[in-house]
């Protein structure tokens, strides 16, 4: 009876040490975006799908429905909410970009697109991203970053 109720208590134990790591990394892989209120957003969309293209991993990996799209007048934010986040970093699914690094941007089909950057770390990046609006994300970014 004692060795259950251990096994109970320590199972979670570690359930919830697990879960508040995924919340501290997620926290961290998302503080390089402001508050949202301090920007002005131009294109919202929550629940978009996406991969990147970098890595084998990558290209396997990806995101079903858990990704933010977002437009500033002066940059594209793609991030996973507060759960997610940290897994989004390791698939190469958080950034925040500047038009300037902005090369190119193309509907692929249906309500995919892909977007051509330079990111962060001074790398060539492409996401394919699943978006409800995909003419309203192309129209207004091409506007705005002139690509």
């Amino acid at each position: 009876m004692i060795s259950t109720q251990l096994f109970i208590g320590i199972y979670l134990l570690i359930s919830v040490l697990i879960v508040l790591m995924f919340f501290i990394k997620s926290k961290k892989a998302l503080s390089i975006f402001p508050d949202l209120d301090s920007v002005t957003i131009l294109f919202r969309e929550k629940y978009a799908s996406g991969r990147s293209n970098n890595s084998f991993l990558t290209k396997i990996g990806g995101s079903k429905k858990t990704l933010e799209v977002i437009l500033t007048t002066q940059e594209f934010w793609v991030r996973g909410n507060i759960i997610t986040a940290a897994v989004s970093l390791k698939f190469d699914l958080i950034h925040k970009i500047p038009f300037s690094k902005i090369k190119k941007v193309e509907r692929t089909n249906g309500s995919m697109i892909s977007i051509y950057f330079v990111s962060e770390a001074n790398v060539n990046t492409n996401l394919e991203l699943k978006l409800k609006n995909p003419d309203q994300f192309i129209d207004i970014l091409k506007r705005e970053a002139h690509v």
